[in-house]
């Protein structure tokens, strides 16, 4: 008797355990990545991208010790494509691949200036970088407002798969030309 009920307690184990499978989270995870941090710009010129700024509201130049991110899509003499970008990119389980969209709001901007914002920033679906492109004006954002504008940028990454996803926002701000 004893040993019957050892071996059945045995193969009900076995069977729980294959019938669990693991946990939701195995078959359906979602990508990992750090806080992404506010930035600003200012509108210099409305024929090209924005001009990305310091902490202390200068202009940083491309070749600027602390510039940041570069725009690894833009090609020398490209002024439609922003020279900087947003690396917005996460991380998921080995061998997986992401997928990256992103999603814009406004804070403190008007509906034609975040239709203008939303028409320009573009998001790398496959690295997750952020972007500026626009082809002169008026297909430029511009803030004429006089004011500083204020974007809600959220980046979207999802394992390729999966239906849950990570979502960092951060807030993009550009100070009136």
């Amino acid at each position: 008797m004893r040993t019957l009920l050892r071996h059945s307690l045995a193969i009900s184990l076995i069977a729980a355990l294959a019938a669990c499978g693991g946990s939701d989270e195995d078959e359906d995870p979602v990508p990992t990545g750090a806080a992404l941090s506010s930035i600003q710009f200012v509108d210099n010129d409305s024929y090209y991208p924005l001009d990305k700024l310091a902490a202390n509201g200068t202009v940083l130049t491309e070749g600027a010790a602390n510039y940041g991110t570069v725009n690894s899509k833009r090609r020398r003499g490209d002024r439609s494509m922003s020279v900087w970008g947003i690396d917005t990119s996460a991380t998921g389980p080995a061998g997986s691949a992401i997928e990256y969209s992103m999603r814009i709001d406004s804070i403190v901007a008007d509906s034609a200036a975040l239709s203008s914002m939303q028409a320009n920033l573009r998001i790398d679906p496959a690295t997750g970088l952020i972007y500026q492109q626009c082809s002169g004006f008026p297909n430029c954002y511009d803030n004429t407002s006089g004011r500083r504008q204020e974007f809600k940028i959220t980046a979207i990454a999802r394992v390729s798969g999966s239906a849950r996803t990570l979502e960092r926002a951060f807030t993009l701000s550009v100070i009136a030309n």
